[in-house]
């Protein structure tokens, strides 16, 4: 009788050792999961700043659009207004896809492997971002001029055309840098935390 009751109290241990080291490996994955996910909705968050900025510039663009009386103007608008949509769906697609990564159902390995290449896409899809975004300032500055000042500097001509491009484009070049640093920084903390759980 003693030898069955050690028997069954051992099988019982040793079952209850396999559960608590089940329960703390979930536990460890929610934690992980947990600081990723917040590690992530930084970047969420400063592309939500930029994306009100968006809205209101859509709802002007759209609102003034029989003041857009010249091939050139409506040309223009219509790009802004494209690229007003594209640009924020490109960046938050890409972002979400990183952020709902299922870590649960996979291996350390696998989700690692999936990290890099969601983490790829979305710096990919920042980088074609920085470019639109050159070729969406050109297409606003006619449109915005338009808007607030009422003249059309395409077939005006202005002598501060050329300046504001370039000005505007040295902004975005080291804005945009800046940025993209900032991502990849975040992005590859939101990595490393994954990795922690391989060691």
């Amino acid at each position: 009788m003693e030898l069955a009751e050690l028997k069954h109290t051992w099988i019982h241990l040793k079952s209850s050792i396999e559960e608590q080291k089940s329960l703390n490996q979930e536990q460890i994955m929610e934690i992980v999961q947990s600081r990723y996910k917040r590690k992530l909705g930084s970047i969420i968050r400063y592309e939500s700043y930029g994306v009100i900025v968006i809205l209101i510039g859509l709802v002007f663009t759209i609102w003034n659009i029989p003041l857009y009386d010249t091939l050139a103007l409506q040309i223009c608008a219509a790009l802004s207004i494209g690229l007003m949509i594209l640009l924020p769906t490109l960046s938050f697609t890409t972002i979400f896809r990183m952020r709902d990564l299922n870590m649960a159902n996979q291996n350390t390995q696998d989700t690692i492997r999936e990290f890099a290449k969601r983490r790829a896409q979305f710096l990919i899809a920042q980088q074609w971002g920085l470019w639109l975004s050159a070729v969406f300032m050109f297409t606003l500055i006619p449109v915005a001029t338009k808007i607030f000042k009422g003249k059309d500097i395409l077939s005006e001509g202005s002598n501060t055309l050329p300046w504001i491009m370039v000005a505007g484009l040295v902004f975005l070049f080291f804005f945009g840098r800046w940025g993209l640093q900032c991502y990849r920084r975040i992005s590859a903390d939101a990595g490393n935390l994954l990795q922690e759980l391989e060691e």
